[in-house]
């Protein structure tokens, strides 16, 4: 079967020459066809994670490494020390630690009873991390100073709503000498053209 629209049929010149017709712009200039997006296989996914696999696995290792080195160090040091000594390295190293969790304690604590001000302020809870601050009076304090700025701001934006423009004149016109108004033509004739004639 024959093309119909085959025109390079009647082309002046060598069958030999024609190529296959390419896609071209207005300017003649053959366009790009744009590639095609890489699909992933399963294989490329099984892949990628693989690699997150082993690179999160191999910090972790790392860290393992260098606390066991760090325990191995401080017990060699505690291992050269006497009896006495040794107890008070550790009773110091206890205490470190004990005073470590104790403050992340605090921290928790002042977090949660941060986010229950807030929200007895009608504030939102998830901006107790916004506020906290070294102890309760300073966290107070800037809790306070949040709500008065949100309700500034509030208040702000109702003043601008309700600010609007100012009223028109009523069209009545009043002579100042005897103090009688009349009603202007325009504003009549716009309440006679609204009015249905029956």
């Amino acid at each position: 079967m024959t093309n119909i629209f085959d025109l390079q049929l009647f082309a002046e010149g060598d069958a030999a020459e024609v190529t296959a017709p390419a896609d071209v712009d207005a300017t003649g200039d053959a366009i790009a066809e744009p590639e095609p997006e890489a699909k992933l296989s399963e294989i490329d996914v099984d892949a990628k994670i693989s690699a997150a696999v082993s690179k999160v696995k191999a910090q972790l290792d790392a860290e393992y490494k260098k606390r066991e080195a760090a325990a191995k160090k401080e017990a060699e040091r505690l291992g050269k020390l006497s009896d006495e000594e040794r107890r008070e390295a550790e009773l110091e190293n206890y205490r470190k630690e004990l005073e470590t969790q104790r403050a992340e304690f605090e921290k928790e604590k002042l977090k949660y009873e941060t986010a229950q001000v807030l929200s007895q302020r009608g504030l939102d809870a998830g901006l107790a991390e916004f506020v906290i601050a070294d102890d309760s009076e300073a966290t107070l304090n800037r809790i306070k100073l949040l709500e008065k700025i949100i309700k500034k701001g509030i208040q702000d934006g109702i003043n601008e709503a309700l600010r609007g423009k100012a009223p028109a004149s009523s069209g009545k016109v009043v002579d100042v000498s005897t103090g009688t108004g009349k009603v202007s033509k325009g504003f009549m004739d716009a309440i006679r053209s609204k009015q249905i004639i029956q």
